[in-house]
Parts: C-alpha cells; sequence; structure tokens
C-alpha cells in the first residue's frame, strides 16, 4: 500500500488527508507490477496532489513520503525516465528541508526515506546511458555519504555490489559484499528482495551451486524467522516462477552461459505454459525451447509493443529486451517460419505484406547495438559485446 505510514488522523488539511486515504485504499495489497503499469497515470496525478498540498501545508514527512513514492511508481508503471526529473527534486528538497525538519518528525521513518529514495533512484541511474561514470561517481558518493549519516547502511553497499555485477567487477562487488553483511543487522525490509543479487554475486564468482542453493532457500522459504513476513508482501517471493526468471537474468548479466543452461533445463523447463510468457526473458526462453505456439496472438504483439514503448524503457532495459528478440527471431528462422506479420517502424514488408524473419533479428540487433554503444561508451567498465555474445550463446546460436 502506499504512503501505508502515514498516519491521515494527525492531519490538519482535510483535503490532504482525504487523497492521501484514497490512494491508501486504491493500492492497498496490490504490489504487482502489472497493477502500477495499468494504472501509473491515476497514481501519479494523486501523488502529484499529495505533493503539492503537503508542501503548502508543510508537512514535511508527508511531503517526502510523497515524493519517495513518485520515484517509486514512476519506475514500477514504467515512466523511468521520470525517476530522473524527481531525484533532481529530492536532492534539492532534501538539502533545503531534511536535517531542518528531521527533529520534528523522530517517530517517523523520515530519516530512513532518504536511502529509500537513493537506492531507487541508483537502480534507473544505473540503467541510462544519459547518467555517465562521472554522473554516477558524484551520486555514489552522495548515496553513501547518505547512508552512513541516515542509517540503513547495507542498501548503499546492496547497490555496490549489483553495479559490480553489471560492470563484471568482482573487486568491487566483493568489496559491496563484506561491506553489506557488516551493516545488514539493520536490515528490516524485504529479506529476499535484499538479498536476492546475491544470485549474481555468486554466478559472477562461478559458483553456480551457492547460486542454485540460495535460491532455493528462497523458494523454500529458508531464511531466518524474524523475515518470514516477506512471503505476505513481497512479488519476488511470492511467485514460485519468480526466481527461475531471476537466476535466469543473472546468468545473463553476470556472464555465465553454463548457469543458464542449468537453470534453463533444470527449472523453466518445468514451468506450466501458462506461465512462459511473461516478458521478453520468458520469450527468449520460449524461442530455445522451439516453442512458437503463440506466435500470433503473444509474442507478435510484444515484440511490436515493446518497440512502441521504447521511449519509456531505460537504455539497458531496450539493450537486453532487443538481444531477447534478436535471438528469438533468429531462432524463429531456424525453426522454419521465415516471414511473419508484423508492424515495426522502418522495417519493410515483403510483396505479400509479411516481413522476413532474419531482417526483424537485425532490425533488433541494431537497436541493441545502438543502446549497448550507448550504454559503453557512458560506463568505461559495462562490456556490451561480452553480454551479447553471453546472449547468443545461451541461446546455441
Amino acid at each position: 500500500m502506499l504512503m501505508e505510514n502515514v498516519k491521515t488522523q494527525n492531519l490538519a488539511s482535510r483535503e490532504l488527508a482525504d487523497v492521501i486515504k484514497r490512494l491508501q485504499k486504491m493500492t492497498d495489497g496490490r504490489y504487482d507490477v502489472q497493477f502500477y503499469k495499468d494504472n501509473g497515470q491515476t497514481l501519479m496525478q494523486m501523488i502529484k496532489k499529495i505533493m503539492r498540498l503537503s508542501k503548502q501545508e508543510k508537512e514535511w514527512y508527508v511531503y517526502f513520503v510523497s515524493l519517495y513514492e513518485s520515484i517509486h511508481v514512476s519506475s514500477r508503471s514504467g515512466e523511468k525516465m521520470m525517476v530522473i526529473k524527481y531525484a533532481e527534486i529530492f536532492y534539492r528538497d532534501s538539502a533545503l528541508y531534511m536535517d531542518r525538519e528531521l527533529p520534528n518528525y523522530l517517530d517517523t521513518d523520515m530519516k530512513n526515506l532518504n536511502i529509500y529514495i537513493y537506492g531507487t533512484i541508483f537502480r534507473n541511474y544505473l540503467s541510462f546511458y544519459q547518467i555517465d561514470d562521472n554522473k554516477m561517481k558524484k551520486f555514489m558518493e552522495m548515496y553513501e555519504t547518505a547512508a552512513l549519516k541516515y542509517g540503513k547502511t547495507y542498501m548503499y553497499y546492496e547497490s555496490e555490489m549489483e553495479m559490480g555485477i553489471l560492470y563484471h567487477d568482482l573487486e568491487m562487488a566483493e568489496h559491496g559484499r563484506r561491506y553489506f553483511e557488516k551493516y545488514e543487522h539493520d536490515m528490516n525490509t524485504c529479506y529476499v528482495c535484499g538479498h536476492e543479487q546475491y544470485l549474481g554475486y555468486y554466478l559472477l564468482c562461478g559458483d553456480i551451486d551457492l547460486a542454485e542453493k540460495l535460491m532455493q532457500d528462497f523458494r523454500q522459504k529458508r531464511i531466518p524467522q524474524k523475515y518470514q513476513w516477506c512471503y505476505k508482501n513481497c512479488e519476488l517471493a511470492q511467485e514460485d516462477y519468480a526466481m527461475f526468471y531471476e537466476i535466469l537474468k543473472y546468468s545473463l548479466i553476470a556472464g555465465s552461459p553454463e548457469g543458464f543452461r542449468l537453470f534453463y533445463q533444470k527449472y523453466w523447463l518445468t514451468l506450466p505454459k501458462e506461465k512462459r510468457r511473461e516478458d521478453t526473458l520468458f520469450m527468449f526462453c520460449c524461442a530455445i525451447t522451439g516453442d512458437f505456439d503463440e506466435l500470433d496472438e503473444k509474442d507478435l504483439r510484444m515484440a511490436e509493443k515493446d518497440v512502441r514503448d521504447c521511449g519509456r524503457m531505460t537504455t539497458l532495459g531496450t539493450m537486453i529486451d532487443s538481444l531477447n528478440w534478436m535471438c528469438y527471431f533468429r531462432l524463429l528462422d531456424r525453426s522454419g517460419i521465415r516471414e511473419v506479420m508484423i508492424e515495426l517502424p522502418d522495417l519493410l514488408k515483403n510483396d505479400n505484406g509479411k516481413t522476413n524473419s532474419l531482417a526483424i533479428s537485425r532490425y533488433f540487433e541494431q537497436r541493441a547495438d545502438e543502446a549497448g554503444t550507448k550504454l559503453g561508451r557512458a560506463r568505461a567498465k559495462f562490456d556490451y559485446p561480452m553480454l551479447k555474445n553471453t546472449c547468443l550463446e545461451c541461446a546455441g546460436i
């Protein structure tokens, strides 16, 4: 539930209290990404009104909660470029009001909001080529300073681990792991979400067995008793198949074709068919096994939608989705389906109104190469050719 910890009975403004209560009611028990995608615009209209009213009423705790929710909802609903906009508002207003107002809100989690906001910004910054090495370095310095100052320090080092995995920088990932474990005792957020980056860390280290054991621990609820509540609230923990997604995703990003093949054969192939078409990674997996049963109904429409929605996606998201589709259409051609009915901008059709499968594969390869080149220029440690080769190897191409 959005703004869950805000007590509306303590607010002087009835208008502000009413819109918060409507937002809370609308999002009560809703954790699934699709809900945020379907209702993102409505949610943001309500949050913007709360931001405006709370700042006007000088309700600073409510204001910073609404600012956090604006970043959170923008990210979950797919409007990721908006995160960059709200991040700048956060930097400005936290400098103006946060330390001044904190003593007035000691009975709230206002202090922790700083790190929750930084963590959400991080995951988006890491994925945009517009945030180059210099900007990322300055941001990480701000993030670490805030973490050491306000608490929840483990979240900064969790983020450092994630960055090390994406960059294939084992030294960075190991530094993040050591310090994460130093501050881990402070964790009161979801245990599964707070530790899932270890899947990528173990795969980066080449320890497939430990990655598999951790995934099974998550699935079998073998986590500390005080964190068992995660299985009621966390989408990642609730959906059994979500762990298969995570470990396949990390196998690609961490550059572990061996891990990918093991988890694909051992786990993904056990999924019921209705669970196999959730996003482009699962489409990629369908293609590997030769499952094109829903080619016209779902697959092609999803490819068209990914292209239409590219302006809302991060550079990394565009690149990975395009690599998945590149392999999908190459495997489609290999299966004997040489052409399909699809609508993609700037892609010529044959005389029969269909488009060549290999031409579509090259179309997505070009998109992936463009995004990968941009991110590689912005981040010296990001190795796009390695990621592309990993995808091809996992697909058996």
